[in-house]
């Protein structure tokens, strides 16, 4: 037979087998079911630190977006000295939120394993060794519009990369929408600086050309689409949150000064609004769109770190009824297994020594009910013929010497 081989496993080893075997499934089971939750939990953690350090990126992409629009109107109002007395003063508020940046940067290097990570990282580094070189480039006068903020929009890119780089790492639960629309956020933001810096330079001139018109058409309807994505990613509770934004004063302030801006034409003359009201309508909107992107990453920490909590409190559960429940099935196994093969191998052993006629004086397991009762019953009934049957035996015996000594005494006697 297929199985025959079985014949030859004593039963001790037979039951010990099936009680294992499934107590090694489920074992693996919840080992399997406990890693994947530690795993999850530890992608929690991450974009717990992806979210920190976003935060960081954020107030650094913040104030190089404000130096960047101080920089544009300060060389579009030919080096007024008013315009470089706001930008000194915003460079230095940049140099602080450089200090911070670079102290978390430091200390989440481990966010960034992978070859193209770390050369963003290294890229990143170049950009901002550069920034003090370009500052002097501009307060000398030295570049036009497009060379003035040109450095300052591929540091940010540089800035907003790390954050992709992290992008992965949320997964695809709601950890991920979050992220990515925080992506969506930070890029609104990044168009509305560049608006704020093109407008800056166009206002100080007091004329608009045509590319500037263009540009300036286009890094509108930029921001749109980056909210709109944003809205796609949210919930209502984010929606009505950015559409207050959008009704605000600040926003509406800002919609009436684009009408100027796009109503002047190509080369037209500007009136109503300088460099410095332009760059205040528009920094009141942008802060707006700061303290939701902040909030956004704060919601995310949260977020991340109630993950972790949970899924870890899973895992331990998981873990803790496992071994409660593997403990108490070997317990039982042992003790089914003590109770099964001991009565067995003790009837065995009976057995094998009344077929070899030794002595048996008692069979364990009468009073049992189960089929070990019936066997040790049968063993005892076993053991009763064999007895009578060695007393039959002996009282033959006892018949035939007897007889055999009368047929001598009349043999003795004739």
């Amino acid at each position: 037979m297929r199985f025959s081989f079985l014949s030859s496993v004593s039963i001790k080893w037979k039951m010990l087998i099936a009680a294992v075997v499934p107590i090694i499934a489920l074992c693996g089971f919840a080992a399997v079911f406990a890693t994947g939750q530690l795993n999850y939990a530890r992608q929690m953690a991450h974009v717990e630190e992806v979210a920190i350090f976003s935060d960081s990126v954020s107030e650094l992409v913040h104030e190089l977006q404000r130096e960047r629009g101080r920089a544009a109107g300060f060389v579009g109002s030919d080096g007024d000295a008013g315009y470089l007395k706001n930008l000194k003063s915003q460079m230095a508020e940049t140099d602080k939120a450089l200090a911070a940046f670079g102290q978390r940067l430091d200390q989440d290097m481990d966010l960034f394993r992978t070859p193209e990570q770390k050369s963003d990282v290294s890229r990143l580094r170049n950009q901002l060794s550069g920034l003090s070189g370009h500052r002097d480039g501009v307060t000398k006068m030295t570049y036009d519009l497009g060379g003035t903020v040109k450095p300052y929009t591929q540091t940010i890119d540089g800035l907003i990369v790390l954050v992709i780089d992290n992008l992965n790492a949320s997964g695809k639960d709601e950890t991920g929408a979050s992220m990515s629309a925080l992506l969506a956020l930070m890029r609104a933001k990044e168009s509305a600086g560049q608006e704020r810096a093109v407008g800056s330079n166009i206002f100080a001139s007091g004329a608009v050309s045509q590319d500037k018109h263009k540009l300036a058409l286009d890094l509108s309807s930029q921001q749109e689409t980056y909210l709109n994505e944003f809205r796609s990613l949210v919930d209502s509770d984010w929606v009505d949150r950015l559409d207050t934004m959008l009704a605000s004063d600040a926003s509406k302030a800002v919609s009436d000064a684009r009408g100027v801006l796009q109503g002047a034409g190509y080369g037209g003359e500007l009136s109503g609004y300088s460099g410095a009201d332009w760059f205040k309508l528009t920094t009141r909107r942008i802060d707006q769109m700061m303290v939701l992107e902040q909030d956004l990453v704060s919601d995310l920490g949260v977020m991340a770190s109630n993950n972790r909590k949970q899924v870890e409190q899973h895992a331990m559960i998981v873990i803790g009824v496992s071994i409660a429940v593997t403990g108490l099935s070997i317990l039982v196994s042992l003790v089914l297994v003590h109770s099964v093969v001991k009565p067995i191998t003790e009837i065995t052993e009976s057995l094998g020594k009344l077929a070899r006629g030794d002595f048996v004086d008692h069979i364990n397991g009468l009073d049992r009910r189960d089929e070990i009762g019936v066997l040790a019953n049968a063993a005892q009934t076993f053991l009763t013929m064999s007895d009578q049957r060695d007393i039959l035996m002996q009282k033959n015996a006892e018949t035939e010497r007897d007889a055999l000594s009368e047929r001598r005494r009349v043999l003795s006697q004739m």
